[in-house]
């Protein structure tokens, strides 16, 4: 079985434990003879997770215990999250975020620390860029994106004024915004402010 075949399939696996998945996953990684290899099959752990056929393997991992989980889970959750996001942010493809994850992992010195890693950057962490989502998602060009908010300004306008209002939490803030996209029937004018709010919340926390 080929290494991409083999790492489809640890991906597939019903195993419920993630760190089982996550050091058969190292395991594959550690098989590869060059960084692009590395880099192709981690990918294929990034961005298929989610569409894989699922099957009854039983990977024979033994997992990371609870304690150690724990204490990593105190340690390293924040700082892997805060990296993945900012990668994402900083890079301009899949390829491109992938290698930086490797850096990531590499950071780490024990087997169990780098399964962790992967287990919270795949498995756990609310930030998953590049997941393929399975079924038919509505895609806008960046020319169509621009034009629809120019085509419906006062949609636009009401999103960037919901950007600067002091909200309780995130619930709020989506209760409202759904409140305007709902108003809308064109599924491509939904995702433009739906993309407009998330992309200018963003800008606005990070400036």
């Amino acid at each position: 079985m080929d290494k991409k075949t083999e790492m489809r399939k640890i991906l597939g696996s019903q195993t419920t434990d993630k760190s089982i998945h996550a050091q058969a996953i190292y395991e594959v990684l550690k098989q590869a003879s060059t960084q692009e290899d590395r880099i192709e099959l981690l990918e294929i752990a990034l961005a298929e997770y989610s569409k894989v056929d699922k099957h009854d393997q039983v990977l024979s991992n033994k997992g990371i215990n609870s304690e150690d989980w724990n204490e990593y889970n105190r340690k390293y959750t924040k700082m892997v999250s805060d990296f993945t996001r900012n990668a994402y942010f900083e890079t301009k493809n899949l390829h491109d975020f992938t290698n930086e994850i490797l850096r990531l992992i590499d950071f780490f010195k024990t087997e169990d620390e780098k399964s962790f890693c992967i287990a919270t950057t795949i498995f756990t962490t609310n930030i998953i860029p590049y997941r393929e989502i399975p079924g038919d998602p509505v895609r806008i060009s960046e020319e169509e994106y621009k034009q629809l908010l120019l085509a419906h300004k006062d949609k636009s306008e009401l999103i960037l004024y919901l950007v600067k209002l002091p909200f309780f939490d995130w619930n709020e803030a989506a209760s409202q915004v759904l409140q305007v996209v709902d108003e809308v029937d064109n599924k491509k004018l939904r995702v433009a402010l739906l993309s407009l709010f998330m992309m200018s919340k963003i800008r606005s926390e990070r400036e």
